[in-house]
């Protein structure tokens, strides 16, 4: 627990190119990770978690670069980000989970960015892939969710305001709306 603490990269070395994937991160490995009441902001690579099971609650991230929050591809199952508000000033994407695999976001607030969520690594050749997106805001953001591999994903109660597109699905994806 945070209690309202924040974790910052702002001493980091910072790319002049926001999209610099080889952007310092702060990279998590280990299990059942849980980071709650608190806020993460100025990391230019964000949070990298390679661990299962980690659980991101009530976190506010600003100031980050690529991405805010990802997982390496095909690493990791079962995670859960829950309540965290993202403001994406310059970043790509706030969520890229490219292992998605029982991974739940509930109840978040996202705005900016290129795309708010990013769900399973299109090169994975996982299958049977399953995730959520429910009770989730999104904010003046291009497309809120991009789904990729043999995914499916369920989705209820989001709201969209500003955003170009809801869904964007690859070909081997599945979207339940409930």
């Amino acid at each position: 627990n945070l209690n309202g603490s924040r974790i910052s990269g702002k001493q980091l070395k910072h790319p002049s190119n926001s999209q610099n994937e080889q952007a310092h991160e702060l990279k998590t490995s280990f299990d059942n990770l849980h980071l709650t009441d608190g806020s993460v902001d100025d990391i230019p690579g964000g949070i990298v978690l390679r661990g299962n099971k980690a659980k991101l609650s009530k976190l506010i991230f600003t100031t980050s670069g690529e991405d805010y929050v990802s997982t390496a591809k095909d690493t990791v199952r079962g995670t859960i980000i829950d309540g965290c508000k993202f403001y994406n000033n310059k970043g790509d994407k706030s969520i890229q989970l490219n292992a998605a695999e029982d991974a739940e976001i509930t109840n978040c607030y996202i705005t900016g960015g290129q795309t708010a969520i990013r769900l399973q690594e299109s090169t994975s050749k996982r299958k049977n892939i399953k995730c959520s997106v429910r009770d989730t805001t999104f904010d003046k953001v291009p497309t809120a969710i991009n789904v990729a591999g043999y995914t499916t994903l369920t989705v209820s109660g989001n709201t969209f305001k500003g955003v170009s597109e809801q869904y964007n699905g690859g070909p081997h994806t599945k979207i339940i709306k409930k």
